[in-house]
């Protein structure tokens, strides 16, 4: 039963932390192995060209002076040489902490009475989901303070729905056992998804928030304008004075036929996709705003796109325009997400033309479901309900169905987790970040899928965290590598060439390069886990500086990488 798992108390983890591995408030960064010399922190200077020898200086200043000599460099562009190399240390220095697990815990939402569930964030909010059907909203940022000042600043919500979801069940025992199997025994919350679009803002209010309940229903919210600032006012001139914050305006509500598993926001078409255990991928239009709160206005329709089973998560690439499925029987889809026009982008209320439906479908997991998943520049990353996590390289073609569209090739398979992934985030490109039902957050390399120049990722063969399977291509590793694919068909989106054949195509040996089989996936291990998480966490977030989670009962917890965690001035 969830009521029965104890509350997280941060004033009883909040001690200082030691040398070595890196202990937090509610985690401890234990390191997959051995990463050699801790690397020194970069000194930059401003390099400046060597002189001549002094005969030849002492004759050139005789004289009247040279016209051509450079002029002494204003203070503006020292300034800003100064800052240029501030900026750059800053940054490699905290790329050395997401390596080395540098990280400082900070609380962003303590919950009196709530547990927390589901989590998605975009600086500085983050929107969270509770057990009891609630939704909230909390900035993120971080404060300085004495602790009691810093827990009482994470009590109060930027705004709040006490009663957004319902269940028709009063204890976790009671689910019925088809949900049971498909989702774990550790998700039994009434929210079920959340999703936040923090940079739209419209007539009703400012930023989006988008949830998902085990009512089956789609609810679309509105944080009011002037709530994000009136957090940190002075109580005789808030205007919200209730650690509970502004309410939460409606904008509209769907109803799906079973349980709501994900929530997915396109802010570039004004859409929302949703998957649902009744195994359809649906995408909803959120028109502009309507000054009168509904749940009846607000939320269309467009298409229903089936699965061959109950789908599970969704996750949008919206430079891609591929939204990518995964589903209870290991299998994994990616559908056309419809092209961006510069009526729906402004935002006027113009429907979005339809999309092109289904582009492939493969088999992820051969062991378990396809609990997670992730879009990524170049592909995809889906995690298991039995643990492993797959990454996958997928091109698209030009958009219409099937044509140029093929299977999908494994590239790593990022082995740790000994529980089912129920999150997964590529917000940082260089790394990956994981959730499991085992209590722990890891983070990885991320292996790199895009064949664009200056994509980030670790090349496929560089191993900086565990062990490189390099056993050779076997029949089990060639079906991996193929995905659900057979035979050529399942490479022909990654054509080493670039080129068909035929009459003034490539050569025979280009030809004989097509033909061969990609390489054996790779094998990872985390650069490191971060532990103390319950088995009820339920999602992971990550920006190029901090890690957002749930996983501590009443508290949503932040990785922030930006600073010293020992603050002895070392990376």
């Amino acid at each position: 039963m969830i009521n029965s798992a104890p509350r997280a108390d941060p004033r009883a983890l909040c001690s200082a932390p030691a040398r070595g591995a890196r202990p937090g408030r509610f985690g401890l960064a234990l390191h997959a192995g051995s990463h050699g010399r801790r690397a020194s922190r970069a000194r930059l200077g401003v390099s400046r060209a060597a002189s001549g020898d002094a005969g030849d200086a002492s004759e050139e200043s005789s004289g009247e002076g040279d016209l051509d000599a450079p002029e002494p460099s204003s203070l503006e562009s020292q300034f800003m040489t100064i800052l240029r190399e501030q900026t750059t240390r800053r940054r490699l220095e905290m790329e050395t902490r997401w390596k080395q697990g540098g990280l400082r815990p900070r609380v962003v939402h303590e919950s009196g009475s709530e547990w927390i569930r589901r989590v998605d964030f975009q600086f500085p909010l983050a929107a969270m989901g509770t057990a009891s059907g609630a939704v909230l909203v909390s900035e993120c940022t971080d404060h300085s303070g004495s602790p009691d000042e810093r827990r009482a600043r994470s009590r109060r919500l930027v705004a709040s729905m006490p009663d957004a979801h319902s269940r028709d069940w009063k204890e976790a025992d009671e689910r019925g056992l088809g949900e049971r199997s498909l989702l774990g025994l550790y998700d039994a919350g009434a929210v079920t998804a959340v999703a936040l679009d923090a940079r739209r803002s419209g007539v009703g209010g400012g930023p989006l928030v988008a949830s998902g309940g085990r009512d089956g229903y789609l609810r679309l919210w509105r944080v009011p304008r002037d709530a994000v600032d009136d957090v940190d006012l002075p109580v005789k001139k808030k205007k919200y004075r209730s650690d509970a914050g502004a309410r939460l305006a409606r904008r509209g509500a769907a109803k799906h036929p079973n349980v709501v598993t994900s929530v997915t926001l396109d802010p570039a078409t004004d859409t929302c996709w949703t998957t649902c255990l009744d195994g359809v991928l649906r995408r909803w239009h959120v028109p502009s705003d309507d000054e009168n709160e509904s749940d009846a206005a607000g939320v269309t329709l467009l298409e229903s796109l089936e699965t061959a089973a109950p789908a599970l998560c969704s996750s949008l690439c919206p430079l891609e325009r591929v939204v990518y499925v995964g589903t209870a029987d290991g299998d994994a889809y990616a559908f056309d997400a419809g092209k961006t026009s510069s009526s729906t982008a402004a935002g006027d209320g113009a429907v979005p033309p339809e999309t092109s439906g289904a582009l492939c479908r493969w088999t992820a997991h051969e062991a378990g479901a396809t609990r997670a998943v992730a879009a990524a520049a170049g592909g995809c990353v889906t995690g298991s309900s039995t643990g492993p996590i797959m990454a996958w390289k997928f091109r698209r073609g030009d958009g219409t169905r099937g044509a140029g569209d093929g299977a999908p090739a494994l590239v790593s398979k990022l082995l740790g987790h000994v529980a089912a992934v129920v999150g997964l985030s590529t917000g940082n490109p260089a790394h990956l970040v994981s959730g499991a039902h085992d209590g722990t957050v890891r983070v990885w390399d991320m292996p790199r899928l895009s064949d664009a120049p200056g994509a980030r990722g670790a090349e496929p063969g560089t191993d900086l965290a565990g062990v490189i399977d390099d056993v050779p291509l076997g029949p089990e590793s060639e079906a991996d590598a193929r995905g659900s694919g057979s035979g050529d068909d399942a490479y022909d989106a990654y054509d080493a060439s670039g080129s068909g054949s035929g009459p003034g195509g490539p050569s025979s040996s280009a030809e004989e390069a097509d033909a061969a089989p990609p390489p054996a996936p790779e094998r990872r291990e985390a650069l490191y886990a971060v532990t103390g998480h319950t088995v009820w966490l339920g999602d992971v977030c990550a920006d190029d500086e901090r890690i957002v989670c749930d996983g501590a009962n009443n508290v949503t917890i932040c990785y922030d990488f930006t600073e010293d965690p020992d603050g002895d001035g070392e990376i």
